[in-house]
């Protein structure tokens, strides 16, 4: 399974709460929190250095699987 850097990680978690205009035409998110665990690594991506840092692969772990870090996230709407 292909590991995705962290902005797609944080693009898709973001994506994954819009709502449908068409069923529901009021209903706008101004706040979000996630706090959820992530297997952070570096890697390499067009010959430069960049942060892993995607869901775990497993719901178990093992004893020889390393501990996830964790992604604590608030995105929030700005009105102006």
């Amino acid at each position: 399974m292909m590991r995705r850097p962290l902005a797609d990680v944080v693009g898709d978690l973001a994506g994954a709460v819009r709502p449908d205009p068409l069923r529901e035409p009021g209903l706008r998110v101004t706040r979000l929190d996630y706090d959820v665990p992530v297997e952070v690594a570096l890697g390499r991506l067009d010959g430069g250095l960049v942060l892993i840092a995607d869901l775990p692969r497993w719901r178990w772990r093992s004893d020889f699987d390393r501990e996830p870090g964790r992604l604590a996230l608030r995105l929030e709407a700005v009105v102006s």
